[in-house]
């Protein structure tokens, strides 16, 4: 006899709920409790039923069950409880090897004359019962070709099969499902595109939120990298090339690098699918491996993980199976690898750049949900700018600045994000302070009362480049170093008079790729513990909108600024 493997589906669309309530009064309308189970499990002859409490609970005036607040779905479950023991129980149902069903999702595994008989048994008995098959919904796996079942149940034969949308065979079959999402993956990257033509900005964070590697995120978890790593290379180039057509720039393969690491990292997020499959492979089979080290797939993962970063965070099968990661650790230690390989082959000024890009919260405003009413969304000539800009690609035209004709324009738009003329480093820090000056925390550069220990504070805001010729040595080795001068420059100048009338001197230096010096990352999560309370609100929920929204003003106020000095084609 054919073995087969039987997924049935009785859906809710074939739900009568009357019958649903007959079965279920019949059998426990006194004795069910706030933890009726609805979740069952039959192996080999025996029953185990598994609480879950977490189905809400469902009111009706209709039934002596619903009004005194038994769920649906433990009403449901009581009911497709009576039906699997049937199956259980039928003399030729003794050849299935497995029987378990969670709700309406059953599985069945057995001889094929076990399981067209328990078919049989659902269609006979569940119309009592109030349940009927959804027959599309259905699948069937066998060795062999089987038409026993209608035609309208989907069948596969083994070893090659798709079950809960991943692919389970040889590498021909699993390159033939790939080709599939590939088609349908490439069909989603053009209505992004189709969105770019009228907003940038949430084209973008379309890419990065929902149509990248998160998209695809289960495959890599489900599928062996080696089974379908050339699909995933595909995956990986198309999100490039929607990408580089959405800004109309060709990105460069270093640059693409950048964009392809975590925000964190002075990334935009737009994951590589190949490379951190090993990661989403691994973190998913060791949890439920259980022990298992000869399962070749999880060890050419692990190699392929290894290779990709730095020995010290290389792991091992023993520690894999012992300790079983996190896909998110994992990922960080790809990253990681790859951010310090860009900052080893990078000159000074592009590492002063991606050490500042890869400071706390400097990337807020690339996490940020574009927002025109909470002021967090850019234009799309300003989102394609901060993008070149914050990548190192070229932004301006080796042609004199407009303001100061005696100074050339940089291809990295320093000057003109530091340009003291034409009234863009005003418009900055004003908007800058517009932002602190909350309505429930009244402080901006004026005094503030009671703000350290009883006495006022005068609180500055000052912007500075890490990319000035006095500081780039210090900010190609340390992240941070000119917002630290910068305060310290503030001190020097204040700290005297400041003292003289009483006040303490408090500068909020932030460096203009977003680097926030020690002292304002005090006074935002002072801030942010206030507005918190008021609220409500989680502090890292208020803390993650004030770096948002004045890292969105700041991008926005450079991109503004390189703009009207005559950006790149």
């Amino acid at each position: 006899m054919t073995s087969v493997i039987w997924y049935p589906a009785v859906a809710y669309p074939g739900f009568q709920r009357e019958g649903c309530l007959r079965v279920s009064r019949q059998a426990v309308l006194d004795e069910c409790s706030s933890s009726s189970l609805n979740c069952y499990h039959g192996y080999h002859g025996a029953m185990v039923l598994t609480p879950f409490c977490g189905i809400p609970w469902a009111q009706s005036a209709h039934s002596q069950v619903f009004s005194r607040g038994i769920p649906l779905a433990q009403c449901f479950a009581l009911v497709l409880h009576k039906l699997v023991s049937s199956i259980e129980a039928d003399d030729d149902c003794i050849n299935l090897s497995f029987n378990a069903w969670y709700l309406d999702d059953g599985i069945l595994v057995g001889e094929r004359s076990a399981a067209v008989r328990a078919l049989h048994l659902i269609k006979e008995l569940g119309p009592h019962l109030g349940l009927f098959i959804n027959y599309p919904k259905c699948e069937v796996f066998s060795r062999n070709g089987i038409s026993l079942f209608p035609a309208s149940v989907k069948s596969s034969i083994l070893p090659n099969l798709e079950i809960l949308g991943a692919p389970i065979g040889d590498i021909v079959h699993c390159s033939r499902f790939f080709a599939e999402k590939h088609n349908n993956f490439k069909v989603l990257l053009r209505a992004i595109s189709d969105v770019a033509a009228v907003d940038l900005h949430v084209a973008i964070s379309l890419l990065h939120m929902c149509g990248g590697y998160c998209k695809l995120v289960h495959l890599a978890r489900t599928t062996p990298a080696n089974l379908c790593e050339d699909s995933l290379k595909f995956f990986d180039e198309e999100v490039r090339l929607c990408f580089s057509s959405c800004v109309a720039i060709d990105v460069p393969d270093t640059q693409w690098q950048q964009a392809q690491l975590s925000p964190k990292l002075g990334g935009l997020g737009l994951r590589s699918l190949s490379l951190h499959s090993c990661a989403a492979f691994i973190s998913s089979v060791a949890s439920l491996e259980m022990g298992n080290p000869d399962n070749t797939h999880l060890q050419q993962a692990i190699l392929r993980f290894n290779a990709r970063v730095s020995p010290q965070d290389s792991i091992t099968m023993e520690s894999v199976l012992n300790s079983p990661p996190q896909q998110k650790s994992l990922s960080q230690k790809l990253d990681s690898f790859a951010f310090h390989s860009l900052l080893s082959s990078a000159s000074l000024v592009n590492k002063a750049r991606m050490l500042s890009v890869s400071s706390p919260h400097a990337s807020s405003w690339i996490t940020a949900i574009p927002s025109t009413s909470l002021k967090l969304h850019l234009d799309s000539a300003e989102y394609q700018m901060a993008i070149r800009w914050w990548l190192g690609l070229n932004t301006s035209e080796a042609s004199p600045c407009p303001f100061c004709p005696e100074l050339v324009l940089d291809p990295l738009g320093h000057h003109a994000a530091s340009c003291r003329h034409g009234g863009d480093v005003v418009t900055r820090h004003n908007r800058l302070r517009d932002i602190v000056l909350l309505p429930s925390t009244p402080f901006s550069d004026v005094p503030v009362q009671d703000w350290v220990r009883g006495s006022p504070a005068a609180i500055d805001i000052t912007v500075t480049s890490p990319l000035t010729p006095a500081m780039l040595k210090d900010a190609s080795t340390s992240a941070g170093s000119a917002a630290y001068a910068a305060e310290c420059r503030k001190h020097e100048a204040n700290d005297t008079k400041c003292q003289e009338l009483g006040w303490t001197c408090i500068p909020l230096a932030v460096e203009t790729f977003g680097h926030w010096g020690k002292e304002a990352q005090a006074v935002f999560s002072r801030l942010a513990s206030f507005i918190a309370i008021h609220r409500a609100s989680p502090k890292s929920s208020v803390l993650n909108e004030i770096y948002s929204r004045l890292n969105m003003s700041l991008v926005r106020s450079v991109a503004r600024a390189i703009l009207v000095r005559g950006s790149a084609a």
